[in-house]
């Protein structure tokens, strides 16, 4: 990791919450307002408010010929103007650490991670400048009234947002903060009428990971940072973190088969807002939470000496199964709604079902690494056998390196399949998998590819 940064300088003086409330400059909850036409740091007019979010503001502006963004010939930015709250200025330099890190290991800027052209304080307010993107995976499905992309172009944005994830991991940083917000287009948006509806995508399916104010920098392998108790956004959201425990890099994993679901099928995997409907559509998915899992929960209960009423072993009854009695009755009916394999398979294309299975798992060693992950779908043609045989090797290796019989993996396959033919031959193929895996080629994105679901073609 480089030093830490220097202090940021302060362009118009330090000043107190009560004198920034008395100049205008902040709203109530310490956002900066800024104004049209505005000018701030070294050169950077304000055109247009963009976002606003917990950590800040971000606005869109132009880069002048004094400001640095514009000797880097970018002149198009956003500005991500940090709420005036301490907590949120120290996150936000470690976002720029995070950055700079990532950055300066990506001179070529091809592994999609968002750049970070400037920084600056103006007006008690920590500014980061980056180059001004597309829109984000959420903006096109909310314009498109949560219709799902077909699977050439789920496959084509999945290996772009695998790709990003792998460089980050590679860097032993985790996001934590994987969903469709934070995944831009790096092209314009355009659209076409389809089945009586104006339909929007990016010109082409090259994105753009952002956001990396909630990064964790995990250091050297083995070493053990400090981990905050609760990250990713609520419906991408894995079960250790739900339930308490410790968690690593799979959290990332688990988020993006989350959002590779949401892409396809314009809807979260997850909708929900608390934790015991969480687990129980968990359960519904992927069936009972595995022993090593509650074996978890007891050991913490064990190690902290909290009682099991106040641990994430309270969501459970004593043969493991997730107590659904305090749901409501919309809860119940969200937790009938929510997807099964079978469901899954009936619905949508088996690679995309294999893509989302191999990511999804109650014990987060048994997850597929995006490193293979993206070297799969870099890969000329992605085969659903291949994803699926990944996911068994994943599974299987993790479960033996926990003291659990292999086979163990191999019936969980088989259940969540639900068709043990298919796991047979997926089984049978992965030898030829992984040569064909290993003779990855990257795949240039393709313009003027097929549109959504219902175009006549996904």
């Amino acid at each position: 990791m480089p030093p830490a940064l220097e202090p940021l300088p302060e362009r118009d003086g330090a000043m107190g919450d009560a004198q920034r409330a008395q100049t205008g400059w902040d709203d109530e909850d310490h956002h900066y307002r800024a104004v049209r036409g505005e000018i701030v740091g070294s050169g950077y007019i304000v055109l247009e408010s963009v976002a606003q979010g917990t950590f800040g503001s971000v606005y869109r502006g132009q880069a002048t010929g004094a400001s640095v963004a514009a000797r880097d010939k970018v002149e198009d930015v956003a500005l991500k103007f940090i709420r005036a709250i301490p907590k949120y200025t120290s996150s936000a330099q470690v976002e720029m650490q995070v950055l700079r890190a990532l950055n300066a290991s990506d001179t070529g800027r091809k592994k999609r991670c968002c750049q970070l052209v400037d920084h600056f304080m103006h007006r008690g307010h920590v500014v980061m400048v980056f180059p001004f993107y597309g829109q984000s995976l959420f903006d096109l499905l909310r314009q498109n009234h949560y219709v799902g992309y077909n699977e050439e172009w789920t496959l084509e944005f999945s290996r772009y947002i695998a790709r990003s994830i792998a460089y980050v991991h590679a860097q032993h940083i985790m996001h934590t903060d994987i969903k469709p917000e934070n995944i831009v287009a790096t092209s314009a948006t355009l659209h076409t009428l389809l089945r009586g509806r104006q339909f929007y995508y990016p010109r082409c399916g090259d994105l753009m990971l952002i956001d990396f104010g909630s990064a964790i920098s995990c250091g050297a392998p083995g070493a053990r940072p400090h981990l905050p108790p609760l990250v990713c956004t609520r419906q991408y959201r894995p079960p250790e973190v739900l339930l308490g425990l410790q968690y690593g890099m799979p959290v990332d994993t688990w988020s993006y088969g989350c959002l590779v679901y949401e892409v396809f099928s314009g809807q979260p995997l997850f909708s929900t807002h608390r934790n015991t409907q969480h687990l129980a559509m968990l359960e519904k998915l992927l069936g009972p939470a595995p022993p090593a899992v509650l074996q978890r929960l007891r050991d913490r209960v064990a190690d902290t000496g909290l009682p099991g009423s106040e641990c994430g072993a309270k969501y459970f009854d004593e043969a493991g199964a997730v107590i659904v009695a305090g749901l409501t009755e919309k809860e119940r009916a969200g937790l009938d709604r929510a997807p099964t394999v079978a469901q899954m398979r009936r619905e949508m294309p088996a690679t995309v079902v294999e893509l989302v299975l191999c990511c999804l798992h109650w014990i987060p060693e048994c997850r597929v690494t995006m490193e293979h992950l993206s070297m799969i779908l870099d890969s000329r043609h992605v085969d659903y056998r291949i994803l699926s045989a990944a996911g068994l090797t994943a599974e299987q290796a993790a479960l033996a390196s926990l003291g659990e019989a292999p086979s163990l993996a191999a019936l969980s396959t088989l259940w969540r399949a639900g068709d043990a033919a298919h796991a047979i031959e997926a089984r049978k193929e992965r030898a030829a998998g992984k040569r064909r895996a290993g003779r990855a080629v990257g795949l240039s994105p393709r313009r003027g590819m097929a549109l959504g679901r219902g175009s006549g073609d996904g």
